[in-house]
This record gives structure tokens, sequence and C-alpha cells, in this order.
């Protein structure tokens, strides 16, 4: 935990999202060269919010649902309040629509979202070193539009439960997320400690069917616990590509054309290596419960290339628990719902940041 000094209008009004005005108490805050700035619409407030920062501005939204304007075209960075219901029982987790990147918004940062539609980029758009970290995806993520090739896209920390599309993005890192879609269409990006789980592609032509976990030419995947359909024979479909300490759930691998492979385990069941893991039906999207423990049973069994352990917990971005962003966060809210005999309210709340 670390200590961070924010404006008492940030610390109270914007994260406090609980009580009977818990909807008069949603205030958006804009913070532009260290003044802050509330929006109090409900329904507007975060577009509000947007039109009037300016590139390099930071945006805070508390628990609840709001709504992008139609694209992102400036340098912002965004933090919600978080993504898992247990820790955001003070706040609500925060709610946000699809969202769609254009140039101007290169090295935008977001963090502690629940995205509810597809996040993409506007066609042909120029969005050069994107960072979306500890955030919740639960549509399609389309970096797929028109011919211009963006570099630098890093996914953190995130649960990404719909197809991944990177066609248009090179040099992404995908770094301790859960994957529970296909990718398709990368090319020379990087997944590293991740947990990869269902939802794989499936090309069918006249009734026979050919079934991938990712398809794209030159990416590098390590360190990561692989969890894919055992009905049918998998893998990869491209060329160049570089697969070293991946622990696969099937014993058959089709590793595609002059692939490197390297210390990679076959027959690996998420049963076997996790210490606890419920619903990982890699036939369904719920292949994440925050329920489950993606703990490995025996770090020392499964080394990646860093001879740190596989899977979530190793690597240079250890899965964080509860999906936290590093804004603060309130922990607890005991206050009292009315003054006493001197008018005077008392407060308490607990307010923390991960690092």
């Amino acid at each position: 935990m670390k200590k961070l000094k924010f404006t008492l209008w940030f610390s109270f009004f914007s994260l406090l999202g609980t009580g009977t005005a818990s909807a008069q108490q949603r205030i958006v805050m804009l913070q532009h060269n260290g003044t802050s700035t509330p929006f109090r619409n409900v329904t507007t407030a975060l577009a509000d919010a947007y039109a009037a920062a300016e590139n390099g501005d930071t945006i805070y939204l508390p628990g609840g649902s709001f709504s992008w304007p139609g694209e992102i075209a400036k340098k912002i960075t965004v933090y919600g309040a978080g993504t898992c219901p247990d820790s955001t029982k003070v706040t609500t987790m925060t709610y946000v629509n699809g969202m769609r990147l254009n140039s101007g918004a290169e090295g935008s940062h977001f963090e502690g979202l629940y995205f509810t539609g597809e996040v993409g980029m506007a066609e042909n758009a120029s969005i050069d070193d994107i960072v979306i970290a500890r955030c919740w995806l639960n549509s399609s993520l389309n970096f797929n539009s028109g011919s211009t090739i963006s570099y630098g896209l890093m996914l953190i920390n995130n649960i990404l439960c719909g197809q991944i599309h990177l066609k248009n993005v090179y040099n992404t890192l995908v770094a301790n997320c859960i994957l529970c879609g296909g990718i398709e269409g990368s090319f020379n990006n990087t997944f590293i400690n991740n947990y990869i789980s269902g939802g794989t592609r499936r090309d069918c032509y006249y009734g026979s069917c050919d079934t991938y976990f990712i398809e794209g030419d030159a990416n590098i995947l390590e360190n990561n616990v692989i969890n894919v359909r055992t009905e049918y024979i998998e893998g990869i479909r491209g060329t160049s590509n570089v697969f070293r300490n991946n622990a696969f759930s099937i014993t058959e691998f089709v590793w595609g054309t002059n692939t490197i492979q390297e210390n990679n385990w076959l027959g690996i069941t998420p049963s076997n290596i996790f210490v606890n893991v419920e619903g990982s039906n890699h036939d369904t999207w719920a292949a994440f419960k925050f329920t489950n423990d993606y703990h490995l049973v025996d770090e020392s069994a499964y080394t990646g290339t860093d001879n740190k352990q596989i899977g979530l917990y190793g690597g240079l971005y250890p899965w964080r628990e509860g999906l936290m962003p590093v804004n603060p966060h309130i922990r607890l809210n005991s206050s009292s719902d009315q003054v006493d005999a001197e008018g005077k309210l008392q407060i308490n709340i607990h307010v923390g940041a991960q690092q």
C-alpha cells in the first residue's frame, strides 16, 4: 500500500458512491494542472469532463455507469473505482460503455474500468502507446480498422472476455491477463504470463473445422498457462511464432509453420496447476471467476524464461488481487448518516491504494 495526496473533493465526493443519495454523489472529477473540477450531471458527467479536458489531463470516475463521447482523440488518463465486486463494496464498480480511440489519443491510459461494449479504433487512426490496465473488457478488443499501423499497445492485469483483434497494432504487450477469447490477426506481439482459456477461433469450410486459439505471425508467447479445448487438435495458425515455457492443457498441438518451441509442458490442466479453479469450462465465455485461486500449486515445477513462476503471478506485472487501480480507493465507509446534537457529522472513511 502507498499513501497518495489528493484533493478533498476527489477523496470524498468522487469516490463516495453509496447511500440513498448515491446518484447525486457520483461526481466525475477532472484534474488539470493541479486544479480539480467536478462534473455532477448523472448522464453526461464523463462526456462533459472529456469535453473540458486537455492533453495530459486526468479524469477520475466513481462507481456507477458512465458513457463516453463518440470518440477519444485526446491524450488522457482515466481511473475508475475498480472492477472486482469484493473490492468495490463501498464504491460499487465503474461501468463504461464501449470506447473508440482516434488519432490524438496516443499515450492515453485507462485503469479500473469495466467496459460493457467494444474497445476499438477509428478507421486508419494512429494511436501509439495506449495502456489499458486492471480493466475488465466484457466485449471484443478490436484494433482492426483500415491500413494504418499503430505501435506499443500495453494490456496489463486485465480480464479480456471477448475476441482480441490486433491486425492494426504491432509491438503489443499482453502481460498477466486472463484471456477468455480467441486472438486474431496478431503480428509481432508478445503474450507473457497470461492465463489463456476458451473462446478459440474456428475456421469452418464445407462442414470441416480447424480450431485455433491464436492466429498470426511472428508473435512471442512465453510463460503462459494455456487451457484450450481437447475434442479438437488445436494450436496456432501462422508462421515464425515463438513458444517458450508455456503449460498447455492438451497433449497434442499444432505449432504452425517455422515455429520455435522450447521447454513447453503438454497435458497440464487447470486443476493440475492451479490451487483452485471452478467453472473453468473453456467452451464458454465464463472462464474466469474472482473466487478462483490462480496461484500455482508448485511454483518451482513451472518456471519461466526469467526463472520466475509462469502464469499470472510471475513476470514483471504480477496479478493484483481485486484488480484495484493505483488511485486511492475507499475500502471502508462507516460514517454516520445524521448529525449529532452539536450539528457535527461523524466521518469515518478508510482510503487505500495499490502499488
